[in-house]
């Protein structure tokens, strides 16, 4: 494996004493899936100390680890502060680090996106990438922190809950090209000034965009103009429907299993095929050939490679099981969800061919605050568009879409998921399909591993 983390390099970037002879190949703030010959950071916070976990990080094999308390392990390295540590390291990697650095984020999309472009790239270059979604005040440093400096490109996710969170996560990574997936209405309770707060948010990811970077814009995104005007000292490639974006969709043709794509970038006409007839992954897809003609990678290329994407775990992956001698085909859209995604979702699986009914388990859209109702109930028309056999809710706001429904769609509503799992598996049938989704603090997930996946 690579080795990030020298004792030399720890001393450069932290300006303490570092015994001599660390090696270490990765970096860990969590010793639950810290590796052998990782560096352990003992973050410190406000319910939790990591200088208690030192012995278990070096009795899972742990390279040396950063601390805060006086230890008397050999490899430890004792600074003030281990947040401002991991800031420190990820400012020093990004300094060695001699590629093409791409941020991005986006009301939805975002990991998608990121792991399109991975798909691509690494194909092309050696590439690197955030893991999961480990985008936040934390995510982002310890991402920069594992970055290896002979990667060509590096897509660094970002991601906030309200404003000001994004600028200074920009600023660390001082981005090449900067993405933006779309605007929407996510978290939006946490926005006095709605879409636009939102928007605005979004937009500080030009930060620390470097000033002959390039920004990559949703042409058909609201408050397309506010990113723009917070984006105008740079150069912009947009992407989107329409035929001034620099990337355009010309056309999709769905089938019940995939979606064909013929897109414009630049000049040239590219088409590929999605395994998955999504409309989001349409999008996505659209924005990772905007990046990679702005970063001049091989477009023709990527277009080719996107052929064999397939979506992440709870992102809408699909499988037969069977289950109290009911065979069901399972999508699992769990991952999280706003309005836009569920909308997606339901058109998916609208699309799907199937030997049963068209079944939708929708749990509540969390952070929405004022505009909770309205956004909840947007699903009804969709819900009825799609062909829907069977809807089964969780969550208070979704029993407000429940009660909208005619008699013939309606399930069951339940306060939890917990609540509606085994009454939602004695009410399918063999044959079903079947879509399970919701915000993250639902725990839709619950719905998968007790009742049809066991």
């Amino acid at each position: 494996m690579t080795m990030l983390w020298s004792s030399e390099d720890l001393k450069a970037a932290l300006n303490v004493p570092v015994i001599d002879g660390i090696a270490a190949t990765g970096v860990s703030i969590d010793t639950r899936t810290l590796q052998p010959h990782d560096l352990f950071i003992a973050i410190t916070g406000e319910h939790s100390d990591g200088n208690k976990f030192v012995d278990p990080a070096f009795a899972k094999g742990a390279a040396a680890a950063i601390i805060s308390a006086p230890s008397s392990h050999p490899r430890t390295i004792l600074t003030n502060d281990t947040t401002a540590a991991l800031q420190k390291l990820a400012a020093f990697s990004r300094k060695r680090f001699q590629g093409t650095l791409i941020a991005l984020t986006g009301s939805v999309g975002k990991t998608t996106a990121k792991e399109m472009l991975l798909h691509c790239l690494h194909r092309q270059k050696p590439s690197f990438a955030t893991t999961g979604n480990l985008n936040n005040h934390f995510g982002v440093p310890l991402t920069l922190s594992r970055l290896p400096a002979d990667t060509d490109y590096a897509i660094i996710e970002m991601g906030m809950n309200h404003g000001g969170e994004i600028a200074p996560l920009s600023l660390l990574a001082q981005p090449h090209l900067a993405l933006i997936t779309t605007i929407a209405p996510v978290h939006i309770g946490n926005f006095s000034d709605g879409l636009e707060g939102i928007a605005n948010a979004k937009a500080e990811i030009f930060a620390g965009l470097k000033p002959d970077g390039i920004a990559i814009l949703p042409q058909d995104a609201p408050y397309f103009e506010t990113l723009t005007r917070a984006a105008n000292a740079h150069k912009i490639i947009t992407f989107g429907n329409r035929s001034q974006a620099d990337c355009q969709l010309l056309s999709t043709t769905y089938t019940a299993e995939t979606v064909a794509v013929t897109a414009r970038v630049a000049d040239t006409t590219h088409q590929f095929v999605l395994s998955t007839p999504n409309v989001a992954l349409v999008h996505n897809a659209l924005a990772t050939l905007a990046v990679c003609y702005a970063i001049g990678a091989d477009v023709s290329a990527a277009a080719n490679a996107l052929k064999t994407y397939t979506p992440l775990y709870g992102r809408g992956t699909v499988q037969t099981v069977t289950v109290s001698g009911k065979t069901l085909t399972l999508i699992d859209e769990t991952y999280n969800a706003s309005a836009a995604s569920v909308i997606a979702a339901l058109e998916t699986l609208g699309r799907r061919t199937t030997k049963g009914r068209r079944i939708a388990v929708l749990g509540d859209m969390l952070e929405l605050g004022e505009h909770s109702d309205a956004l909840h109930l947007s699903l009804v028309p969709t819900l009825e568009k799609a062909g829907i056999d069977k809807v089964f809710t969780a969550g208070v706001a979704m029993q407000k879409v429940f009660a909208r429904l005619p008699k013939h769609q309606q399930g069951i509503a339940a306060p939890t998921a917990e609540i509606l799992a085994p009454l939602l598996l004695d009410a399918l049938e063999s044959g079903d399909t079947v879509m399970v989704k919701g915000s993250a603090g639902m725990k839709m997930q619950t719905i998968l591993k007790t009742t049809i996946i066991q």
